[in-house]
This record gives C-alpha cells, structure tokens and sequence, in this order.
C-alpha cells in the first residue's frame, strides 16, 4: 500500500514537472491572448486606417516575448507583412513597430 501512494506521489510530481516545463517553453496560452489584445489595441490607437490580420504567433521563452506576424491589406490586395515583438509579462507592451521602422525613410 505504501508503494503505491510512492508511486502515485512520484508520478504526479513526474507530470507536474513536464507540464511546467512546457509551459515554460511554449508560453501561457492566457499570457498570449493578453499579449495579442495588446497589439489589437496598439494598432487601432496607432494604425486606426489600417485593414490587417494577425496570421502567426512565436514565443522565444529566453527573453519572454510573442512574435506575432501582422499582415496588412491595401487597397490594391497586396499583402505585406510586418514582424511586432510583445512582452510576454505585464504589462504587455509592444517592443517593436516595424510599420514605423519601414515608413520612417519615406
């Protein structure tokens, strides 16, 4: 009887371990949504003209940031896409804006 609450305790731990682990290296799929309706607020106070979509979101847990590949739509139909970098903790603020960074020189 004493092995099996060994047992048990070992595997909970095992699996609270992993499930940590990913957690860690995936990012919190709250900390993600709460980082996106950061940059949807970003863009509407910034950009508020602006027609886009939001196609992908990259985590690079060494400096706890979400990449998020924004795509903006002209008139014409053309596609062009820009790279945000948003922290991963609070508050959620956008590192970078690469829409400024390439209109800069115009």
């Amino acid at each position: 009887m004493k092995k099996k609450i060994l047992y048990s305790v070992i595997a909970i731990t095992l699996i609270g371990v992993l499930v940590y682990a990913y957690m860690q290296m995936s990012g919190n799929t709250v900390h993600k949504q709460r980082a996106k309706e950061s940059l949807e607020t970003f863009l509407q106070e910034t950009y508020p003209d602006m027609e886009y979509e939001i196609k992908h979101v990259g985590y690079g847990w060494t400096d706890v940031t979400y990449e998020f590949e924004v795509v903006r739509k002209d008139s014409l139909a053309v596609e062009t896409t820009y790279t945000f970098y948003v922290s991963g903790m609070e508050p959620y603020e956008v590192f970078s804006d690469t829409i400024r960074g390439t209109n800069i020189d115009k």
